[in-house]
């Protein structure tokens, strides 16, 4: 009789590190393995969820997915079934709502990698938005431009009442 006792393991999906452990002769008998692949389509629908559920946070989010019902499929299918591709994504894409397009965008067109090779792709996209390229210095400078016009704007009228 068996041991009551079940671990249940997680990993990237490594298939040549997962079959040479796991499938000694050993421990083939005690052992069984499922890939998440193998349920792809519940994956897929699962990441979908996500991904519309995170955009419904946001009101403008939300507004722009709608507007554009590929925008999900797109980012489904770049997150080649790993969860984690995907929750990357919605952060980086969500870190700033102002610029929803323009990240997105970045990362369509980013490559053609997919799924874990795609990681390395996605993490250099996301660490090049944070510390941009001297190229970028111009049109950074003008968004700040155009913030601070908009906060010098707002407080204005503020400030007349104040001192009414």
């Amino acid at each position: 009789m068996g041991s009551p006792l079940r671990v249940f393991l997680t990993s990237r999906p490594e298939p040549h590190y997962i079959h040479k452990v796991f499938t000694t002769p050993e421990l083939q008998p005690h052992i069984s393995i499922v890939s998440i692949q193998s349920f792809r389509t519940s994956v897929d629908r699962n990441i979908a969820l996500l991904v519309r559920a995170r955009h419904e946070e946001d009101e403008m989010s939300q507004a722009w997915c709608d507007a554009d019902p590929s925008i999900i499929s797109n980012l489904v299918t770049k997150a080649d079934g790993l969860f984690i591709y995907a929750r990357t994504v919605i952060d980086f894409i969500l870190g700033d709502v102002s610029v929803l397009q323009e990240r997105y965008t970045l990362l369509i067109q980013g490559g053609t990698a997919f799924g874990v090779a795609g990681l390395d792709e996605l993490y250099r996209i996301v660490l090049e938005s944070v510390f941009p390229s001297q190229e970028q210095y111009p049109q950074m400078k003008e968004r700040l431009r155009r913030v601070l016009g908009y906060v010098a704007t707002i407080q204005d009228p503020l400030l007349k009442r104040w001192r009414s």
